[in-house]
């Protein structure tokens, strides 16, 4: 008897243990569970926090490289050189010939941020050479105005030689009916012979070549091509 009920008493304490076991068991496995979630959780809250500032970061650098971009690469604007390019060809798109005008030169002292000025010489009907000025937009490439650039002193020249000169008789015609040509009694000047006759323009040109080639001097050359031009106004009466 005693023997059974030491067996039962066994038996009890070995369910009893093994029932303790199993709790703990399952108690560490809930802890290691439990575990392994919050280091999961921390994990993604870290990994989250990575990615927050990261993205934050691309957006701070992509909004500095956009102020970058927009501060070294402004609107793109055409150059000194441009502007004067874009005024010689517009004269010569309508009709005028290299000879008409000339010397194109950006004054930058005169632009401003907007706009470029351009000064050059236009030759008036008789040669004369004449200041003009043209302003081109710096963006565009526009040209926006182009006017007389001459001072009050070379305007009071011009009109002087206007009034001695025979190849202005519009402006004073009863005076200058009896006078005659003569380059060696006028300001130097680039004159144009689109006007004249072939065969007078010929004449001219084979002039220029033998100054040019030391044949003649420039007083002689001037006599010469005075005969010519009276020539050419006697025929035009």
């Amino acid at each position: 008897m005693k023997f059974k009920l030491l067996g039962v008493s066994l038996l009890s304490s070995a369910l009893l243990l093994t029932a303790c076991g199993q709790h703990e068991n399952n108690t560490d496995k809930n802890d290691d569970k439990k575990t392994g979630h919050e280091k999961k959780t921390k994990n993604k809250e870290s990994e989250t926090k990575k990615q927050t500032k990261k993205d934050n970061n691309e957006h701070v650098d992509k909004s500095n490289n956009q102020k970058k971009s927009n501060y070294t690469n402004p609107q793109s604007i055409i150059s000194p050189k441009q502007a004067e390019v874009i005024v010689h060809d517009d004269y010569i798109n309508n009709g005028a010939t290299e000879a008409q005008v000339k010397e194109f030169k950006t004054n930058l002292q005169r632009s401003n941020e907007n706009q470029y000025l351009v000064e050059y010489l236009v030759a008036d009907g008789a040669g004369y050479p004449i200041n003009w000025a043209a302003t081109v937009d710096k963006i565009s490439g526009n040209i926006t105005s182009k006017f007389n650039d001459m001072t009050d002193k070379q305007s009071q020249e011009y009109e002087k030689i206007q009034e001695n000169s025979p190849m202005y008789p519009s402006k004073t015609p009863n005076k200058n009916n009896d006078k005659k040509v003569d380059l060696n009694n006028l300001p130097a000047l680039d004159f144009s012979i689109n006007g004249m006759s072939r065969e007078h323009q010929k004449q001219v040109n084979q002039l220029s070549i033998q100054k040019d080639n030391g044949e003649i001097n420039q007083h002689e050359y001037n006599e010469k091509v005075s005969a010519i031009m009276n020539n050419e106004l006697e025929n035009n009466q």
